[in-house]
């Protein structure tokens, strides 16, 4: 198997030696984490417990395995006593944060230890010597890639990259657990912008991985600049898979819990005992961010932890890599699994990835295949997106049919996580795939919802899938839902195999049809035209914002546009981040992400997704569904050619169709911006009269 040769064989951990954190310093947590993964390369014994969940895990080994506690160390009492493990040490440059991802990636090469220079005095009792200063090295983070795509990139492994990202005032930048496992594996570590605003950061990224080879995973997470769909798509189309392992900590331990099974194994149901009633609402649920390996470390957000869980049918995605890169973790979840339980493989198989763009997409899918057979997941989620060319779900049918074929062993598949029931399913054939119908969220009364589409479809049987958006109390949400919706006699809650079988057979009857869903006047009404003129009228209002900004003077505009949260609309509806103006104008209140020098690609970009808001909502508010950028174009048209000039829209369209090429400046976006706002009130005294 291709894809496990990517990851360490771990030699098998036993004692323990317990390091306690004394400090939350980033910098800090950097150099022991790096330590720890220093250390374990010669012997998986560093464990570093910073959060009750670490105690968790702990306790569990020592309970299940037979590990012991051969001492309890601070993290300086630690740094002292492995202090010969350790061959030097690196100063990092306060001033340009990207030197602390080189000091780290050469923990991994030469065993030097990443240090800050107000922790140097420290690490100099050790009697280490200084290896290698940073300091005044480089101008900027971008120069300090630059050398260490040239300088460290090549001694590094080919299978793995990953990104840390260096913005520290953001959330992403807080996640340095992973450390250990970077270190331990030689992995180059750096952050980069990887989408259309950063392109001079994108080339140096394109290095990375196309050094790489597929193949190859990518750990970390996106930075902030950037928006997950993108950071996920650029590296597929290279053939590199991902992982979400921001603050994973410790997997030089957990990849040392010897495997105890081989195969696992959970109650499928027998098809044969499916039975389908033809007056019946079928709705199964799924919570998942298994892709994240800190999902299953902090135990699916504690949702695991709930008293009732067990007591209905409910999907857990678990990644089914945990079947090598944690084993440990994967036994406790299948020892405290109970009869509700059922476990479905996350996101896209074996990691997280688009697989209509792997070069490498058929190894992928096979593999994926065989690792949730081993870890008993028959039942699957195979997302593909593309934001730079679709809103939802990419509808591509040969990449869904390969799908298909190569993971024929399924009941069925899922996706969408941005549900919608005018989404495209595939409800025909040996392998269904269905497209959640909308997001269940903790906070929210999810069975009027559910009642709602019951009422507002006709198709018997019905089958409604629904993600759970993962968050602490998700689980008691649904569980507070079921209390409902058990009440109703037409609906029937069950786990996905039992979902899929039905629908597998309903279609053979003739009693699904290709679209899944019947377009009623009421479905049309909630799910299209409602929201279409909700997010059409706050695309308008931040279309009338950015014009303004535009419009702006050096340095006003340049930190209006780095502040606010335009490019956040590359992922979120208008309504969602326009619900809050204050917030949505200082989204990224330190700002930090538009470099100068990128301000006329971050002007463009954040036109882009302005206008593509703006159209979206003027043609669902027509009732009709959005979704495919160049048939955006296309319904606009057809809809609105009557009401307003199209050729700022079709301007700006070709802008992002040539942004490779054609050069494109502040005052192109504020020539198309004026077009498009001085024909805004006839488009929308369209819009809001429909």
């Amino acid at each position: 198997m291709q894809i496990r040769s990517i990851f360490p064989f771990f030699p098998e951990a036993k004692a323990l030696i317990v390091v306690k954190p004394s400090d939350t310093d980033l910098d800090w947590e950097i150099l022991v984490r790096s330590a720890q993964g220093i250390v374990n390369t010669e012997s998986p014994q560093i464990y570093v417990e910073a959060t009750p969940h670490d105690t968790h895990w702990r306790t569990f080994y020592e309970q299940h395995y037979g590990f012991t506690v051969e001492k309890t160390l601070t993290d300086r009492e630690f740094l002292q006593a492995f202090s010969a493990a350790f061959k030097g040490y690196t100063l990092t440059d306060p001033r340009v944060i990207q030197t602390t991802n080189l000091a780290a990636t050469l923990a991994g090469l030469e065993h030097w230890l990443p240090v800050h220079p107000r922790h140097e005095a420290l690490i100099k009792k050790t009697g280490l010597p200084l290896k290698q200063d940073f300091r005044g090295k480089f101008a900027d983070d971008v120069q300090a890639a630059a050398w260490a795509v040239d300088n460290l990139l090549p001694h590094c492994t080919r299978k793995m990259m990953a990104t840390q990202c260096v913005h520290r005032d953001y959330w992403v930048a807080k996640g340095q657990k992973l450390r250990d496992y970077l270190v331990y594996n030689r992995v180059f570590q750096i952050d980069l912008g990887t989408n259309r605003k950063h392109l001079a950061e994108r080339d140096l990224h394109y290095k990375i991985l196309a050094a790489m080879e597929p193949p190859a995973v990518q750990l970390g997470w996106h930075c902030v600049r950037d928006q997950e769909k993108e950071w996920i798509a650029e590296a597929a189309q290279k053939g590199v898979f991902s992982l979400c392992t921001t603050g994973s900590g410790n997997l030089t331990i957990h990849g040392a819990v010897p495997q105890q099974k081989a195969d696992y194994s959970q109650n499928h149901i027998n098809p044969k005992s499916v039975s389908v009633d033809q007056d019946k609402v079928y709705v199964t649920f799924y919570l998942t961010d298994g892709d994240a390996i800190w999902a299953m470390q902090n135990l699916q957000s504690d949702n695991w932890l709930h008293p009732n869980r067990g007591e209905m049918p409910f999907g857990w995605g678990f990644l089914p890599s945990l079947w090598f890169m944690a084993p440990g973790i994967l036994e406790y979840y299948y020892s405290t699994k109970k009869s509700g339980d059922y476990f479905i493989s996350p996101s896209s198989g074996a990691g997280y990835t688009y697989s209509h763009m792997l070069p490498n997409s058929e190894l992928y899918l096979k593999e994926s295949w065989e690792l949730m057979q081993h870890t008993a997941q028959i039942c699957g989620n195979m997302v593909n997106w593309n934001t730079y060319e679709w809103w939802r779900e990419v509808e591509n049918d040969p990449a869904i049919e390969r799908e298909q074929k190569l993971l024929a062993g399924a009941p069925g598949l899922v996706c969408g996580l941005g549900g919608s029931p005018y989404a495209k399913s595939y409800p025909h054939g040996r392998c269904p795939k269905v497209h959640s119908v909308f997001i269940a969220n903790s906070g929210m009364d999810n069975s009027i919802d559910i009642m709602n589409l019951v009422n507002e479809i006709p198709n018997r049987p019905l089958f409604l899938f629904l993600f759970v958006q993962i968050n602490r109390g998700s689980f008691d949400a649904v569980w507070q839902d079921y209390q409902k919706l058990k009440m109703q006699p037409q609906i029937e809650i069950v786990n996905m195999d039992a979902f899929m079988h039905g629908l597998k057979k309903a279609a053979d009857r003739n009693w699904v049809k290709p679209n899944l869903y019947d377009q009623t006047p009421a479905l049309r009404d909630r799910h299209l035209v409602q929201p279409g003129i909700a997010n059409f009228n706050i695309a308008a209002r931040m279309l009338l914002e950015l014009h303004e900004v535009i419009n702006l003077k050096q340095p006003e505009r340049l930190e209006r546009l780095d502040k606010g949260g335009w490019q956040e609309l590359a992922a979120r509806e208008a309504t969602t981040m326009g619900k809050d103006w204050n917030a949505f104008l200082n989204h990224f209140e330190k700002g930090g992400l538009v470099r100068p020098e990128e301000e006329s690609n971050a002007a463009a970009y954040f036109a882009f997704y302005v206008v593509w808001a703006l159209m979206r909502g003027a043609i669902l508010s027509r009732g009709i569904y959005a979704n495919n950028r160049k048939k955006c174009l296309e319904d606009f048209e057809k809809e609105f050619a009557a009401s307003l000039p199209i050729a700022p829209f079709r301007k700006l369209w070709k802008v992002w169709e040539n942004w490779e090429t054609a050069p494109h400046s502040i005052e192109l976006v504020r020539g198309i911006l004026a077009d498009i706002k001085a024909h805004l009130p006839a488009l929308q005294a369209v819009v809001t009269s429909e």
